[in-house]
C-alpha cells in the first residue's frame, strides 16, 4: 500500500464510509474547500497512476456511474486527454443526467468533444455491442461505477457490467474501490471488478485492507486530495466513538514505537522470554517460537517443555536455554509442572504460553492452573496465549480476564472461531467483529491471524497489518509471531504495540524472504532468518539518538 503525503509518524485511519462522509462534510462545510476541488484532486490522481499504465496515445476506456464516483471517472478522463491520451467514457447516463461537481466535469468533457457515450438503451438495456468493442479497442479501463457507498449484491445492468470487464483483456484500475466490494466490511456477496491498482481517496476504507475485498483491491494507492489530517481524525473519532479507531500498521507507524536499546545494556537489560509448550511430535513449534525471541531482541530466552522432551529441545537450541518440567501422564503430574512453572514464570518477564503444548486434558489443565497465576495478581509478566492454550479454554473466553490486561491472544481463524462458539466462515465474513468481539469479551488485546493480521483492544480500537505475504500460510509461522510478540513485551512494549508491532515485523520479514524465494517453497525457518533485516530496516528508517540512547 502506498500512501500519500502525511505528517512524520502520523498514523493512516482506514475509515468507514460513514467516516469518510463526514470528513468530505467537514471539509467542504467547515474548512471551505470547494468539493469542486476535491474531485479535481482525484481526478488527478487517477489519471497520474493511469498515465503511469499507459503510454502517451494509448487507448482508455472509463466506465462511470451516476454520482460523484462517476465524477471522478470524468475528472480523470480530462487529465489523461490533455496528456495526449486517446479517452473513451461511457456513462450511466447522458450530460444532463449529472448533476454538482459531477455535473461540471461532464459539461467540461462534453465542451472538449472526448466521446461521452450512454451505456444503456433508452429503456435501460445495456448497449452491449458498443461495450464490448470499447472493451476490446482499450489498454485501460477505469471503474469509475459505483464508489464506497454500495453495499449487498450488485443490480442490473451493474452485475452484467462487471462480468464484461472482467473478462476483457485490458488492465483495470478502480477509483476508491472496486465496484461490488463493500468498502465497510470487505464483503464481496457477489460479482465485483477484480482490479489490477485501486486509487483510493484520502484515507483507506476498511473494505479495501480485508478479506476478500483486498483480493480485489491488488495494488492500493491511498492519494492525498487535500482533506487535512485533523479532518481525518476528526472524523474518525466522531463516528468511531462506539467502535473505536482503526489504524493501519505501515512501516511509518512502527518505526517510531521499536523499544530503545541503551548502549550500555546487557543480556538483562533486554527481557527474558520464557516459552512454555511442545510435546511429542510438536517440539518444533516451541523451538521456533524461542528462536523468533531471541532474533526480536530478547537478552535471555528459556525454552520449557516436558521433561522428556528436553533432551531434544537441547539440540534444537544452541543459545537459548532450556528447561524440563514434569511430563504430564496423570494428574498430580500437572499439579507438579504448574508448580515448576510457576517458579520460571516469576523469574522472566514475558511469557509464550502454547506453542506445540498438545490437546489432550491433562495439556488444557495445565493451561488453566497457570491462568491462575495471573489471576492472583503480584508479579506474574506479560503472557501471549497461542495454540493450544487457546484451544485449552475454548469456548470459555472469558476465562482469559484472570490474566488480563497483561495477556494477548494469538488466534488464527479456526481458533477464533472456537473461542467464539461460531463458525470459521463467520469469523473470516467479518474479521473485524469477530477480533472485536474477542478482545471485549477476553479483556485481553487479540490477534486474529490472517490475510493480514487484524489486532483488537477491549476499547474496540483496530490496527491492521500492512506487510506480509502468502508465503506466511505453512505451519509453524504462527510460532514466530508468537516468539516475536512475546519478545517486544519482554523488552518493555505494552500489549497493544507489542502486538501491531510483532504484526508489521512479522509480515515485512516473509516480504524480505520474498525477494530471494517463491513463496510457494518459503517456510518458518526462511523467515526466521530475516527477522533480524526486518528490524534493521526499521531502525535506518527511524534512527533515533538522544541522551545516550539510540534504537538501533
Amino acid at each position: 500500500m502506498t500512501v500519500g503525503s502525511r505528517g512524520r509518524g502520523q498514523p493512516v485511519y482506514a475509515l468507514s464510509c460513514r467516516a469518510m462522509r463526514l470528513a468530505d462534510e467537514m471539509a467542504i462545510n467547515q474548512m471551505e474547500i470547494p468539493g469542486v476541488l476535491l474531485m479535481e484532486a482525484a481526478g488527478r490522481a487517477v489519471a497520474r497512476e493511469a498515465a503511469g499504465i499507459v503510454p502517451s496515445g494509448g487507448r482508455i476506456l472509463v466506465l462511470a456511474g451516476p454520482g460523484n464516483n462517476g465524477g471522478d471517472g470524468f475528472a480523470a478522463a480530462r487529465f489523461l486527454h490533455r496528456e495526449g491520451h486517446d479517452v473513451c467514457v461511457l456513462s450511466a447516463g447522458d450530460v444532463s443526467a449529472y448533476e454538482g461537481d459531477a455535473g461540471v466535469n461532464a459539461r467540461i468533457l462534453k465542451h472538449l468533444d472526448i466521446p461521452f457515450l450512454p451505456f444503456r438503451h433508452s429503456d435501460g438495456s445495456l448497449r452491449t455491442d458498443l461495450i464490448h468493442q470499447q472493451l476490446k479497442e482499450s489498454a485501460l479501463i477505469i471503474d469509475a461505477l459505483l464508489g464506497t457507498g454500495v453495499q449487498g449484491r450488485l443490480r442490473y445492468p451493474y452485475r452484467r457490467l462487471v462480468d464484461m470487464i472482467n473478462q476483457a483483456p485490458a488492465d483495470t484500475l478502480a477509483v476508491d474501490i472496486p465496484t461490488g466490494v463493500d468498502a465497510d466490511t470487505a464483503a464481496v456477496p457477489g460479482p465485483a471488478i477484480s482490479a489490477d491498482i485501486t486509487v483510493t481517496f484520502a484515507a483507506p476504507k476498511i473494505g479495501l485492507l480485508l478479506e476478500p475485498g483486498c483480493e480485489h483491491t491488488a495494488k492500493l494507492i491511498v492519494a492525498d486530495i487535500g482533506i487535512p489530517q485533523r479532518v481525518l481524525r476528526s472524523a474518525a473519532v466522531g463516528e468511531c466513538a462506539d467502535t473505536g479507531l482503526a489504524v493501519v500498521v505501515d512501516a511509518d507507524w512502527v518505526s517510531g514505537r521499536l523499544p530503545l536499546r541503551v548502549p550500555t545494556g546487557h543480556k538483562g537489560t533486554f527481557g527474558h522470554v520464557l516459552v512454555v509448550g511442545g510435546s511429542e511430535g510438536l517440539s518444533g513449534a516451541a523451538a521456533l517460537a524461542a528462536s523468533a525471541a531471541q532474533r526480536a531482541g530478547s537478552g535471555m530466552v528459556t525454552c520449557a517443555v516436558p521433561a522428556a522432551l528436553n533432551p531434544v529441545m537441547e539440540c534444537k537450541l544452541t543459545s537459548a536455554m532450556t528447561a524440563g518440567f514434569a511430563d504430564l501422564t496423570a494428574d498430580e503430574d500437572v499439579e507438579r509442572a504448574t508448580g515448576q512453572l510457576a517458579e520460571k514464570i516469576g523469574a522472566c518477564d514475558a511469557v509464550a504460553l502454547g506453542p506445540g503444548l498438545g490437546r489432550d486434558p491433562l495439556s488444557a489443565e495445565l493451561v488453566r492452573n497457570l491462568l491462575g497465576l495471573w489471576e492472583c495478581g503480584g508479579d506474574a509478566p506479560p503472557v501471549v496465549v497461542d495454540a493450544d492454550a487457546l484451544n485449552a479454554v475454548a469456548p470459555d473466553i472469558e476465562e482469559f480476564r484472570r490474566a488480563a490486561p497483561r495477556a494477548i491472544l494469538t488466534p488464527h481463524p479456526g481458533e477464533m472461531a472456537r473461542l467464539l462458539g461460531c463458525s470459521v466462515r463467520s469469523v473470516l465474513a467479518d474479521r473485524q467483529g469477530a477480533v472485536r468481539r474477542a478482545a471485549a469479551q477476553s479483556g485481553c488485546v487479540v490477534v486474529l491471524k490472517g490475510a493480514p493480521s487484524v489486532t483488537a483492544c477491549p476499547c474496540g480500537c483496530l490496527w491492521v497489518n500492512s506487510s506480509g505475504n502468502v508465503g506466511l500460510a505453512a505451519g509453524g509461522s504462527g510460532d514466530l509471531l508468537t516468539g516475536i510478540i512475546a519478545s517486544l513485551l519482554g523488552q518493555g512494549q505494552s500489549a497493544r504495540d507489542a502486538a501491531a508491532v510483532g504484526c508489521y515485523v512479522h509480515g515485512r520479514a516473509a516480504d524480505i524472504t520474498r525477494m530471494d524465494t517463491s513463496t510457494r517453497s518459503m517456510i518458518p525457518e526462511d523467515v526466521l532468518d530475516k527477522i533480524s533485516e526486518a528490524l534493521e530496516e526499521l531502525e535506518r528508517s527511524c534512527r533515533y539518538q538522544a541522551a545516550g540512547k539510540y534504537r538501533g
